[in-house]
């Protein structure tokens, strides 16, 4: 991993900030600047590119003001760039760095302001530039060694200015940081937060929640505690928060109270005060996929290696095993994306994801049929709307029509093969996915995640709706869990038939289990115009 920063960087800051740096607190007081938790642990674990989703009010950018301020101090000709969001938060911001020079405990600091957004230190000729986000020349001219953009989130166009910004920003002694509350999911800040859980990412994500912030907490009795436990509000999802997150209750009398201030919009409480990474970006709208389980599977949850677009389970696929592949087709021009998902059936989990935007319809056909080929020979279903035409017809002549799903009744396309989704047929393969996600289907994908959050049902008159991703949002790899969804259906259906069942496993090495039983019937030959198993 690149080097930007000094690795002792955090504890030296840590020890300066709080030797010198002064803060006003809620009371107004001025005070020794002492971090708290969040602070700390940001502090501790910062790399040089960060990104810091959290709770409301942790102090994060007061942090990095001090920071930055100090660097000012330490360092010759450096150039320090904070955009804030809005022209108000701005101008708090450059009062705050003013308030730890005018409080400073030490030698006094010369200064030269050339502007109300800029402070010039004559020790070091080090600048320090707050600027509002919007503005088209906001930190561009020159180099940038520290970069903080706070609330970007709430950016006007956030993808161009920090593209804009990031190119001039040199690769040593360096700091770049996005912070942010969540903002809806599917936007660029909650892209950026998913990208950065990928290991190979050179960003750092360090998520704060609301819990491990003493403030947010209020001090009860005996009796009050015992009140409050007998008094859980499902409506509130309080049992499940409880038992989810081990919050006393004092900390849950407290969200109680800001739920309620909040004129009991619990949406927007997640999205302001978040437990986990998923609540900082609830959508603008109700998710139409209420309940679903995800699973961080960490290192086993990496790239093929011949392919950077190919996510894959390390532990599949086994021997016996059976899956489904579900694609759905873009033009292939850098616009939608190409999106195949793997679901295996004897697990009922999510153990593959293909993502690209850049091959065509007619290419992806071998795409498609080189992952089912990893995959045990698995059952295929696209989309043939569109460009998954093309696919549909190049893929008949590369994949055996005995693996290929079609449905009666569902699609009526003119390919054979596939689902042809109307609104009609679209409302019943999510109406089944949404299904399936509630018994279980379990999802690992961050990427997967996000596109489920952002999935709505919008309304188009008082008597019809229709379901597609939020505004600014993809869902190319919801369609194509839902096609490899269907397929696992009928795959279930159809093992059940032939007897072969039960399908779900728990061991997989277990004399008794689907696997073994598998293993005892591969021998068999299954007729073609019934055979979903293998070749004939």
């Amino acid at each position: 991993m690149t080097e930007w920063l000094p690795t002792d960087y955090g504890e030296t800051h840590r020890s300066a900030i709080e030797r010198f740096l002064r803060i006003s607190n809620k009371s107004g007081t001025t005070v020794p600047f002492v971090l708290n938790n969040a602070q700390q642990k940001v502090l501790a674990n910062l790399t040089g590119r960060d990104i810091v989703p959290k709770a409301r009010q942790q102090g994060i950018t007061s942090l990095f003001l001090a920071c930055f301020f100090l660097d000012c101090l330490a360092y010759e000709n450096l150039r320090c760039v904070v955009i804030a969001h809005d022209a108000d938060s701005t101008e708090r911001l450059f009062q705050r760095v003013h308030f730890y020079l005018d409080n400073f405990i030490g030698e006094g600091i010369e200064i030269v302001s050339s502007t109300k957004r800029e402070i010039r230190f004559v020790a070091t000729n080090a600048t320090f530039y707050v600027e509002t986000a919007g503005n088209t020349k906001s930190g561009r001219s020159g180099t940038i060694n520290r970069l903080l953009c706070s609330e970007v989130a709430y950016w006007p166009d956030p993808k161009a200015m920090t593209a804009g910004l990031l190119q001039s920003v040199p690769s040593t002694n360096s700091l770049v940081v996005f912070e942010s509350t969540g903002n809806g999911a599917q936007t660029w800040y909650h892209r950026r937060c998913l990208t950065a859980l990928n290991p190979r990412s050179e960003y750092a994500i360090h998520f704060l929640n609301w819990k491990d912030f003493k403030e947010y907490e209020k001090t009860l009795t005996e009796a009050d505690e015992q009140s409050v436990y007998e008094s859980l509000d499902p409506t509130y999802e309080e049992p499940e928060v409880l038992a989810r997150h081990s919050i006393s209750a004092g900390q849950l009398a407290w969200r109680r109270a800001k739920i309620e201030e909040m004129d009991g919009d619990l949406r927007l409480f997640k999205q302001e005060y978040p437990l986990t990474l998923d609540e900082c970006f609830q959508t603008r709208g109700q998710s139409y996929f209420h309940r679903v389980s995800y699973e961080d599977i960490g290192p086993r949850w990496q790239r093929h290696g011949d392919s950077p677009y190919l996510m894959l389970d390390s532990d599949h696929p086994y021997t016996g095993y059976h899956y489904t592949v579900g694609a759905d087709i873009s033009g292939g021009v850098g616009g939608d994306y190409s999106v195949v998902e793997v679901l295996c059936l004897n697990t009922m989990r999510q153990v593959g994801e293909y993502v690209d935007n850049f091959t065509s319809p007619d290419e992806f056909a071998d795409i498609i049929v080189w992952i089912a080929q990893i995959f045990n020979n698995a059952w295929v279903n696209l989309e043939t709307n569109n460009h998954g035409g093309v696919t549909a017809t190049e893929i008949l002549q590369k994949y055996p029509r005995n693996l290929l799903f079609t449905k009666d009744g569902l699609t009526g396309n003119t390919y054979g093969i596939g689902t042809q989704t109307t609104r009609s047929s679209k409302l019943q393969v999510m109406g089944n996915l949404r299904k399936s996600l509630a018994q279980g289907l379990t999802i690992v994908s961050t990427y997967l995640q996000g596109e489920l959050s952002s999935f709505i049902e919008k309304p188009v008159s008082d008597m019809s709706s229709k379901l597609e991703a939020t505004q600014g949002a993809h869902d190319d790899a919801v369609i194509a869990l839902g096609m490899s969804n269907e397929a696992l259906i009928s795959l279930e259906e159809y093992l059940a038939y032939q007897g072969i069942g039960p399908t779900k496993v728990i061991n997989p090495d277990a004399e008794f289990t689907m696997r073994a039983i598998l293993q005892a019937h591969r021998a068999q030959a299954y007729p073609c115009q019934s055979g979903l198993l293998g070749y004939n």
